[in-house]
């Protein structure tokens, strides 16, 4: 997932990551870039399959959760973890919608070592901000 967009940041008990984008899209392809990055070494996950994923929300901060959930849902039910991350955000007459295109492959222990399990994303401190450079948040995993 390149650029990366993102820098973990210290946080009491769970892990946290400091999300940055030139734009929403960026900003929301470098929350699964975090995600992958929390769990396992993400160099070493491949582009395998891919995935459609489409999400709507009332408002952006509940679909970046969504999003990241949707994510953590996959690789739950299927072991699945996202090598990379292609979304297109977009407002609407309801609210907030990502359609996306995700590639990445089965969790294979003997090349995806597990850092940390991630239980769920929160909405701790979560709100996205508009930047001069970009957009800006801090997204927190429950470890």
């Amino acid at each position: 997932m390149a650029p990366q967009g993102f820098t973990f940041v210290d946080h009491t008990a769970d892990v946290a990551a400091r999300l940055r984008g030139a734009t929403l899209d960026d900003l929301f392809g470098a929350a699964a870039g975090a995600l992958t990055a929390a769990m396992t070494v993400p160099e070493a996950v491949a582009p395998r399959q891919s995935r459609a994923v489409t999400l709507e929300a009332a408002d952006l901060e509940l679909l970046l959760v969504d999003w990241v959930g949707e994510l953590l849902y996959l690789f739950e039910t299927e072991q699945f973890l996202v090598a990379a991350a292609r979304p297109s955000v977009a407002g609407h007459d309801r609210g907030w919608r990502v359609e996306a295109e995700i590639s990445g492959e089965t969790r294979d222990p003997a090349r995806h070592p597990v850092k940390v399990l991630v239980k769920a994303v929160t909405f701790h401190g979560l709100r996205i901000e508009r930047r001069a450079d970009g957009y800006e948040t801090l997204l927190v995993f429950d470890i």
